[in-house]
């Protein structure tokens, strides 16, 4: 009830931003109830979602401190998967949708308010005809109405750029009312950044309690009870893979020089099932900063400084798979050199787009993809990839 007064204080005096949001949902439904009867796409469902929350701070280098609520208006549109795909009926026919989402941090002077829109995943946890429990993952762009400026706004110490991505993950509780409308309690915590291709980028973090209201046009279908048929077969056998990447990030100064990185990883697969699978390998880098660094005025006959530019890493990773997609995550170890600086890990996260469905045969694929470094939750710089398994 504390939470509820909170938000409601908090909203009221944006209530000619959110009156409009309600209409529009309004005669969403009112006109999803006509078209209901006739040819409309099955198994879609429309949410709004009000949300209040907290601005989270996770780095020293941050130099503010946000002490004024978060709150949130968040709307999304969501294709309930019917089964006929395979990657949808062995990860229980997910849901999935769009997501728009308008976000007042608490600190309209220095980072200003967001807007985010993204792609979003359900994955069922558990689903009864009244009830379902479930992850939602989203990633996405949004745009950040106060960047970093050094006249302007110099203050914000967290984010460069005004578009940036927009990430969430939460938990949600859905109960249903009726037989096409439902409330929805979650909880999600946010992510904004932009990969560190504009500087600051320490990224800016919320936690958010939402509560929201789901219609959907058509009744919701219960979870099957499909089986792999016997004449399904998945490999195990572990598989070669070599992928090349280029990151790109800007040097360590407002509207710096840009900069490429080049890698090299060599790696094996280890399928498990269907569903996810497992990955070690190296990857070698070549930091097109660190020449720059060289070819200014460091005495580049000493071995060991042109040996700078590059790093060499191993790491273990997991991969969820969804059909053609995989969600990666990679813990990495600095194994060379060891001269200029400590063994140090590092994290990639990031998206794989196959170019053939994963579960006909894992072999002989081509893939593409996005990843992002990290460094103890600081974005080092994104990379396009490109690779294969055989």
């Amino acid at each position: 009830m504390i939470i509820l007064k909170a938000a409601f204080k908090t909203l009221l005096p944006h209530s000619n931003k959110i009156f409009p949001l309600l209409c529009f949902f309004f005669f969403f439904i009112t006109g999803a109830n006509n078209l209901r009867a006739q040819q409309f796409p099955e198994n879609w469902s429309a949410g709004l979602n009000a949300g209040y929350g907290k601005f989270l701070k996770h780095s020293r280098r941050q130099t503010f401190d946000v002490t004024n609520p978060a709150y949130c208006v968040a709307m999304d549109f969501m294709h309930q998967s019917s089964g006929k795909a395979l990657w949808a009926k062995l990860n229980g026919r997910p849901r999935y949708g769009l997501g728009i989402v308008y976000v007042d941090y608490g600190a309209p002077d220095l980072i200003g308010k967001a807007v985010g829109l993204y792609p979003q995943i359900d994955v069922w946890l558990l689903r009864r005809p009244k009830l379902a429990i479930y992850t939602r993952m989203a990633f996405g762009v949004g745009y950040l109405t106060k960047r970093y400026d050094r006249v302007t706004n110099p203050g914000n110490t967290a984010i460069g750029s005004h578009f940036n991505n927009y990430t969430t993950i939460g938990l949600s509780a859905e109960y249903q009312l009726t037989p096409h409308c439902g409330i929805r309690l979650a909880g999600h915590l946010s992510h904004s950044s932009n990969g560190r291709l504009r500087v600051p980028n320490l990224g800016i973090n919320t936690g958010i309690i939402q509560l929201g209201i789901t219609y959907r046009v058509t009744e919701p279908l219960l979870k099957d009870t499909f089986s792999v048929p016997s004449t399904y077969q998945y490999s195990r056998k572990a598989l070669f893979g070599l992928r090349g990447s280029i990151g790109i990030k800007e040097a360590s100064i407002e509207n710096g020089p840009f900069y490429y990185v080049w890698l090299l990883t060599p790696h094996i697969i280890f399928p498990r099932n269907e569903k996810h699978q497992w990955e070690t390998g190296a990857e070698i880098a070549y930091d097109g900063q660190d020449r720059e660094a060289i070819l200014n005025g460091e005495d580049y006959t000493s071995p060991s400084v042109l040996l700078k530019p590059w790093n060499v890493s191993v790491y273990g990773g997991h991969e969820f798979l969804f059909g053609r997609l995989g969600f990666i995550t990679q813990l990495h170890l600095n194994v060379f050199p060891f001269l200029e600086k400590k063994n140090e890990f590092y994290t990639l996260i990031g998206g794989k787009i196959y170019l053939k469905s994963f579960h006909k045969h894992p072999r002989n694929q081509f893939y593409t993809g996005i990843f992002l470094k990290a460094h103890y939750a600081i974005a080092q710089y994104p990379s396009l990839i490109l690779g294969g398994t055989f």
